[in-house]
């Protein structure tokens, strides 16, 4: 059971020799699982570890200002033929086998079948582990074609995810923001800003200042302060409030009342 203790290792593990693959699909005595299928994912990822490398070398070929297209094409060649391999031993009750898929669709740049294949692991299995990554992919693919009423409904699945959540938060933020919620997506922004110091908190804080600039000013003092609770330096508020000034400077309208 090689392939078994190869499936455990993972990264390199999965390089095989030839004698090891027609071994494998052999059919062995007594055997209730085609060999094929049990090999069909190790060789499926083989071939995508292929056209990773192949894409690495064509990026150090292309910054040299060489000619990159053979290793272009072999990738996607590559990759092509790992996503028909996945597809011809789907079993669609599979949540694993309908990951590997989906996940293959979106290396080779083919959101469209991504989509499909992340919507069928739902439907098949909802708790799934991969389930939250299916969520989040459909939600951001929304997203960018400005379905923003099914963005948003994704995004807020993903809140209580403690991975995932306050991405979710944010990104459900300016959903809220291109709709027209100005108040939600500003009290979404100051609530993420307050729970830390991290990038994605720091954006929040930034980005609740062009949201703000469309709220009465007791509402702008009030976020402000609840966004800058978590910060210890003193300027916070002061910082943020000018940030405020100028955005509403650039649209028109007078600064904050102090």
């Amino acid at each position: 059971m090689w392939w078994f203790g190869v499936a455990l290792a993972g990264g390199s593990a999965w390089e095989v020799s030839d004698e090891q693959v027609v071994g494998a699909l052999e059919w062995p005595s007594g055997s209730l699982v085609s060999a094929r299928v049990r090999m069909g994912p190790l060789l499926a990822l083989n071939l995508e570890d292929e056209a990773a490398a192949a894409e690495f070398e064509a990026a150090l070929r292309a910054e040299r200002g060489d000619d990159a297209t053979p290793e272009r094409e072999r990738a996607r060649v590559l990759r092509a033929d790992a996503i028909d391999l996945r597809r011809r031993l789907l079993d669609p009750r599979d949540p694993d086998a309908l990951a590997g898929l989906a996940y293959a669709l979106e290396e080779a740049g083919r959101p469209a079948e991504a989509i499909v294949a992340w919507r069928a692991l739902l439907a098949a299995a909802p708790e799934d582990r991969h389930a939250a990554h299916a969520r989040l992919y459909l939600a951001e693919r929304a997203f960018e074609s400005a379905d923003l009423g099914t963005a948003a409904t994704g995004y807020a699945t993903l809140l209580a995810d403690p991975t995932l959540g306050d991405y979710a938060a944010y990104k459900l933020a300016w959903c809220d923001y291109n709709l027209g919620r100005f108040q939600s997506a500003a009290d979404r922004f100051a609530a993420l800003a307050a729970k830390g110091t991290g990038l994605l908190h720091r954006e929040a804080r930034r980005d609740l200042t062009a949201v703000a600039a469309r709220l009465v000013d007791a509402e702008v003092e009030r976020l402000v302060a609840v966004a800058c609770a978590v910060d210890s330096d003193r300027s916070c508020v002061a910082d943020t409030l000018r940030r405020v000034d100028e955005r509403r400077l650039e649209d028109g309208l007078p600064p904050v009342v102090r």
